[in-house]
This record gives C-alpha cells, structure tokens and sequence, in this order.
C-alpha cells in the first residue's frame, strides 16, 4: 500500500511540525501535543496537567469561552482535548478550508495565562465532578485507582491522571499560570496534520504564531521507571453485585518492536468471538459476561498487559485466573497453530485498516512517534505481521510473561 510522506519540520525554538498530505481526504485533523502530563507534576498538584486541559477552552484576550467554540463549529470544526500520564492535546476535525484558523485559535489557547477566577473556579468544580464519575464507574475506578497504581507502585505512574479532590481543590490560579509557563513552550510542542489542507497556507500560520514563541528551559521528564514486576493480590469491598477483576503486567512500551508482537498476544487472547479468552472465560466456563485483554502504553519505554473479567461471582475467580494463566503459559510452551495465526492476522488487519481511515488515529500516533521517538512507521503494520511467525510469538511469550509475578486486583460485593 502506497501511503503518504510524513514531513518533519524542525524550527530554532525546538517546535517540531509534522504533516501528512492525503489528497483523497475530504478533511484534515489536527493535533497540538504539549509533552506534559501527569507525570511532571508535583504531587501536591496532582490533576494540574487536567485542569489546564480544561481551562484551553476558557476566555482569553481574543475570544471569550463561549465564542471559541461556536465560532469553530460555525465553521465546520469539531474539538475537544485529552490528558494523559504524558502529554496534554487539542486537537479537531476540521473542513479544509478551516485548518488555518483551527491553528490560529489554538496558538490563541495554547498562550493564554489570563484566567478568568470565575472561570478558573467553575472549572475546577466540573473537574471534581468528573473525577466523581469515575468512582461510580467500577471498570474504569478498577483500572485507574487500583489497578495501575498497584502494577506501578512507589513510580510517578502511581498517581491517577486527573489527580484527587484534595489536591485539585488545592491548586490556585497562580500554580495554574506557573506550570503553563514552564511547560507549554515550543520544544516540548508537536503540531500534526493529516488530510487534505494546503500546505503553504499552513506553514505561513505556523512561522506567524507557534514558531514565534520563545524557547523554554529544558526540563527532563522522570525517567529510569523500570519493569519490575512482583506478585501482588489487592482486593477491594465495594456496594456491587458482582465481582470485577484485573490481572496482569508491567512490558515495554511502543518504542520497543516487541510491543507489536505484545499486542498480537492480546489480540489472539481477545479479540473476536472465537478468541481465547471469550471462548474459555465466557463459552466454556460461562464464569464472566464481560472479559477481554489490552495493551497500554505508558511512556514509550513502559507499557501494561491487562487482563480484565468483570460481572463474575466471587467464588469463581480462582477459576478464572487459572484460565486466564493458563492460556498465557500455553502461549508459553506451545506455537500457536498457521490456523490461528492467519484469523488474528486478519482480524488485525481489519482493525489496522479502521484506524488508518480515521484521521484523528494518524495525527495522535504521528505525535506519539516523535514524543516517544518510535522508529517503526505505524501504519505499516501489514509488514510486521508478515514477519510474524509462531515462533516469535511464543519467544516473546517466554520472554516476557512471568505468570508468577503477576499483579491482581479485584472489587468485590460487600459482606
């Protein structure tokens, strides 16, 4: 498959242009990374990165908050943002003829520090709300409060991304406009664009707005978060009816090439009706309704290999952690069969191919690359799985699953 050039534009102030030109597109996507997140905040601000996510749709000197978002899907452009352990984003899908001043009102977010307290306290209190929702979601509250910060003990991943209520309440404005200063700069700034725009137009913004901006002091992001993984087995009582479980372990990250042979296991366990865990967990057993596998990637260097089982009965999840083992020790000791290999190839493919029509896939993975400095072109993963044979696959499961050392956890009913 014959697939675009991805441009590299490097400027003197460090920011870093990515651009990818798809003639056949109808849109464009943009993204504006900021290599901040989680963990580069202080723990006493913990949620900080969030809510200065939240506070980019704010007034500022140009517009206020209710213009910036009318005024852009006037136009044809639909935003929105995200935040994570390591990097905060805007980014749209826009029409064509819009990416101009898409890039124009997010250089206007990107610099603003004139917060608004009434704002700046309203905000806040939607945050809170949105951290209240994730207590009562128990998947989300097992994955994010209990099973990360156990698999990552006593390392900055510990701490949840949006912070507590303690620590959000406690953040002011001045903490606000300090962490911007410090790490909204242009060497820590990718700008992605996938689809059809005109290529002129866009850098004659880019030079006039992002790459006017004055360079930042270099601050190193944590690093040196090892993969160690110890068995630990941490049970929760929580008012539900059944139980929600999750078990796995710590892996390297995307930037290593064995990360793709890591998510083909999750595949084979998970994806589709006849994989593994479905068949087993679900049609054999008939011990969980919902069960799956994922990989996470954490920083490029770390990543997390999740089993997950939910509405199971308590008295079954022994059972199901012997078969979830289990399965993860065949892959072990025996190659899986040309028959399996070829579905989830396929299966695989189907679900590359997806993703490679969606522009907003293209430009957070074209970020992901150079933050993470990934070598290996995302969308090509037809010629990784070429390369993919039984063998492999059952190498890189010896190499790296230790059911031994795996981490559980679990909320379960109330006595």
């Amino acid at each position: 498959m014959q697939l675009p050039e991805i441009k590299r534009k490097q400027y003197d102030n460090g920011l870093v242009v990515l651009t990818e030109k798809v003639p056949a597109a109808q849109k464009a996507c943009v993204i504006v990374g900021i290599r901040t997140g989680s963990i580069n905040e202080e723990e006493k601000l913990s949620g900080i990165a969030h809510l200065n996510e939240h506070m980019l749709f704010k007034s500022n000197r140009f517009q206020r908050a209710d213009q910036i978002l009318y005024n852009l899907e006037q136009i044809g452009v639909s935003t929105n943002a995200f935040t994570s352990w390591t990097d905060t984003a805007i980014f749209a899908n826009s029409l064509s003829k819009a990416v101009p001043i898409v890039l124009k009102v997010f250089f206007e977010m990107i610099t603003n520090y004139n917060f608004d307290l009434k704002e700046f306290a309203k905000e806040k209190e939607v945050v809170l709300s949105e951290l209240s929702r994730y207590l009562e979601d128990y998947s989300d509250y097992l994955f994010r409060k209990l099973f990360i910060p156990t698999l990552f003990k006593d390392t900055v991943f510990q701490r949840e991304v949006g912070g507590t209520k303690e620590t959000v309440q406690n953040i002011s404005r001045k903490d606000l406009v300090k962490f911007k200063k410090d790490y909204y700069v242009p060497n820590r700034i990718v700008i992605a664009i996938s689809g059809n725009f005109d290529e002129e137009n866009i850098e004659k913004i880019v030079d006039n707005t992002f790459a006017k901006m004055e360079k930042g002091n270099p601050i190193k992001n944590p690093n040196g978060i090892k993969i160690k993984n110890h068995a630990s087995r941490i049970i929760m009582k929580k008012p539900v009816n059944q139980v929600y479980m999750d078990i796995g372990t710590s892996l390297p990250g995307d930037k290593y090439i064995d990360s793709q042979t890591i998510r083909f296991i999750s595949a084979i366990l998970s994806v589709g009706m006849s994989s593994r865990l479905f068949v087993k967990l679900r049609e054999e057993a008939g011990i969980s309704y919902e069960c799956g596998n994922s990989f996470v990637n954490l920083n490029g260097e770390v990543g997390c290999f999740e089993t997950y089982a939910f509405h199971l009965k308590e008295e079954k999840m022994n059972q199901a952690i012997d078969i979830i083992k289990g399965q993860l020790q065949d892959l072990k000791e025996n190659p899986i069969s040309e028959s399996e290999l070829q579905k989830t190839k396929n299966l695989t493919l189907l679900s590359h191919w997806d993703d490679l029509e969606n522009l907003f896939f293209r430009v957070r993975n074209m970020m992901k690359q150079e933050f993470e400095n990934i070598e290996y072109d995302f969308r090509r993963l037809s010629e990784i799985l070429n390369d993919l044979t039984p063998e492999k696959i059952q190498e890189v499961a010896k190499q790296h699953f230790n059911t031994d050392q795996f981490t559980i956890t679990a909320i379960v009913p109330e006595d």
